[in-house]
């Protein structure tokens, strides 16, 4: 069998109401802890699916049954796993971060205030009379 996924393959799956041989399934595999693998369905027998990595040349020892499996292929994207693993990075995310808060700040312009004008006195300054020595001041 031609390996159709390779390593570093981003692979989708999405539940469905049945399973063929061909399919590419997600299921927990016992064998390996209970680690989600995805492996294609190569025959079907009364205990469950035999499955087989498309990079394995042998057969699983699991027979995942139809309520066990997450679902099957949906989605294939060619190496899109390392691509979503380095934006992952906490550089890279720090990175985008950073230039998002740029870009807001920099998109946020302060709301400018109209400018209070001088009250105009028609060429009439206002002024206290003075106080004459010896008198009250006058407020």
């Amino acid at each position: 069998m031609q390996p159709d996924i390779v390593s570093g393959d981003l692979i989708i799956a999405q539940p469905a109401t049945s399973y063929a041989v061909g399919d590419t399934i997600a299921y927990p595999s016992a064998t390996v802890g209970g680690v989600t693998v995805l492996h294609r369905i190569v025959a079907e027998t009364p205990e469950g699916f035999v499955t087989q990595g498309d990079n394995n040349t042998w057969t699983d020892p699991d027979f995942p049954t139809t309520t066990e499996i997450y679902g099957k292929q949906w989605v294939h994207i060619h190496q899109g796993g390392i691509w979503l693993n380095r934006l992952a990075q906490p550089a890279v995310i720090g990175g985008i971060v950073f230039f998002i808060i740029l870009w807001s700040a920099l998109a946020v312009r302060p709301v400018r205030r109209p400018r209070r004008r001088r009250r105009q006195s028609m060429g009439v300054v206002p002024h206290k009379p003075r106080a004459k020595s010896g008198a009250e001041p006058i407020n």
